[in-house]
């Protein structure tokens, strides 16, 4: 994955962007002495650097190239090698006495009769003082591997600096992401390789650092930019597809390294209460949990191997009855967490998910029981999830009834979109009897799916659900249900992709991707 990231990256850079990229890839690599030998307007320009290898320091002349390069290419360039192999005298840090190589560097490759012609030419005129070499994009791979980042040379902006820095000292957070990633939408694909090599880099420092979990969300949030970028093209373009791939793929990977974490903890919730263990652990428990239901739920929906996708359905339902966290969200940022888990674990087994979902609203129901105070927002701040969770329990605390609650509306848009309808019973009971208040959140196919913005949002206090699954036919139980239209990534059949937009917005929850994911028709009538 990071091979093909680096390269096609690479190859979207114009000529003059390369010049950065390429001179940190020389420093990378035990190069020094390193000039450029020609002025910013002239592309064919020369870097001459020196490096010590097998006792011998060798004097480098090398000319970049960007894309492929075919006969007439060679041809252009054959001059410029002729130069630097018969050149006696040039910029001040090139010695004339020293062995020297002579490089052709190019971020894609020698194509048609090219190769040819540059064979001919080693052949001819390699001797113990001169050798000459063609670097092609896969040169440049290997010598990228093992810091990706240096291909960001010269255009590494100040958010990215900033977020390296973050993770260094371990202040990088979750928020810290998302105004990290929103600098990755533009208009358009043209850029979207540029910001696929920005999110590997960003998530290999934040799995380095021991936050596997937000490296993992890195790729969810990949994914937003992709689509936010060239949202309405129809048919996609096709980097738009192959970048949102890329960080469907990114946050498979470090779910996996989630799953090897969880499984060297001890069994049963005595684990990873312990791993957790702080003066916050009431909190930062359930957390884990629910993130950990989440994670593995998205990669194991997005998962083609069956053998991996069965690893992550197992994993989801030691965590579903092992973990008393699995059920207790301490606030309303961690209802979206419920749905890929149940989305995964539903085909396999309906009855676990049906009774989790009840366990959830009955946890839920307490905290808006007489005299609680309700749950915090979605996107609260951990302050506010910690005194809404606690406060009305203190005195000296002043905390108001928060009476919506985003989680009960998640609750009853699962189990009636799972046609589970027992547990939407249940469960609207509940929440109709502790007077909470399911909220909604409709967005038009427009930007607002993808950002915070309140124009082209439709925020519902409290949606009106229907008190029992079968009040009218069909899986529609509320307002919204009933007034679907498909969005642009359903439209292009991407629904694991609108999914993890719940993910990354943490407000809303789309019931038609829950129906579109399970198989099940949206509209009555519908094969």
């Amino acid at each position: 994955m990071l091979d093909d990231v680096v390269a096609n990256y690479l190859e979207t850079l114009s000529e003059l962007d390369f010049f950065d990229a390429f001179q940190a890839i020389l420093r990378a690599n035990g190069f020094y002495d390193i000039s450029r030998t020609h002025g910013s307007a002239e592309f064919g320009r020369d870097f001459i650097a020196k490096r010590s290898e097998k006792g011998v320091l060798w004097q480098y002349a090398i000319q970049t190239k960007a894309g492929n390069i075919n006969q007439q290419g060679w041809r252009n360039v054959l001059g410029q090698i002729n130069e630097i192999r018969l050149q006696t005298t040039s910029n001040p840090g090139f010695d004339p006495g020293l062995p020297r190589r002579a490089v052709l560097a190019t971020t894609g490759r020698l194509v048609g009769n090219a190769p040819t012609g540059a064979h001919d030419y080693k052949l001819h005129h390699d001797s113990e003082n001169f050798v000459f070499e063609v670097w092609p994009v896969e040169h440049l791979l290997e010598m990228m591997v093992d810091a990706p980042e240096i291909g960001l040379a010269g255009g590494m902006e100040a958010p990215i600096l900033g977020a390296i820095a973050a993770i260094h000292v371990r202040t990088f957070t979750e928020q810290h992401l998302e105004e990290l990633s929103l600098n990755w939408i533009e208009d358009g694909s043209s850029r979207l390789w540029r910001s696929a090599l920005v999110a590997l880099v960003i998530a290999a420092r934040l799995a380095r650092s021991g936050r596997t979990d937000l490296a993992s969300l890195v790729g969810a949030h990949l994914v937003r930019s992709v689509w936010a970028s060239v949202h309405g093209e129809e048919p996609a373009p096709k980097t738009a597809v192959a970048v949102a791939n890329v960080g469907s793929a990114l946050l498979r990977y470090h779910a996996r390294s989630l799953l090897a974490e969880l499984s060297e903890l001890p069994a049963g919730s005595r684990g990873l209460i312990w791993a957790t263990q702080d003066v916050g652990t009431i909190v930062t428990y359930p957390i884990r949990c629910l993130r950990l239901l989440e994670l593995f739920g998205l990669a194991g929906l997005a998962e083609i191997d069956a053998d991996a996708r069965r690893e992550f359905i197992r994993a989801c339902q030691q965590l579903i009855a092992d973990q008393p966290g699995a059920w207790h969200p301490p606030s309303d940022n961690w209802a979206v967490s419920i749905i890929p888990a149940a989305l995964l674990l539903w085909h396999d087994d309906a009855e676990l998910v049906g009774k989790w979902l009840e366990q959830v609203c009955v946890w839920v129901a307490d905290r808006y029981d007489r005299g609680e105070t309700g749950l915090a927002r979605p996107l609260a701040s951990a302050e506010e999830e910690v005194r809404q969770l606690l406060g009305g329990r203190f005195g000296f605390m002043k905390v108001r009834r928060r009476p919506e609650s985003f989680i009960a509306s998640v609750l009853l848009d699962l189990s009636a979109a799972l046609e589970l309808p027992d547990v939407y019973n249940a469960i609207v009971n509940e929440v109709m009897a502790v007077e909470a208040c399911p909220q909604v959140v409709e967005c038009d196919d427009d930007q607002s799916q993808y950002r915070d913005t309140l124009e082209g949002v439709r925020i519902e206090l409290w949606m009106r659900y229907d008190e029992r699954f079968d009040t009218q036919s069909g899986w529609q139980c509320a307002p919204h249900h009933r007034r679907f239209t498909p969005h642009y990534l359903e439209r292009l059949g991407r629904y694991w992709d609108f999914l993890v937009l719940s993910t990354v917005m943490r407000d809303r929850c789309f019931p038609s991707v829950i129906r579109e994911i399970a198989g099940l028709p949206v509209l009555a009538g519908e094969p």
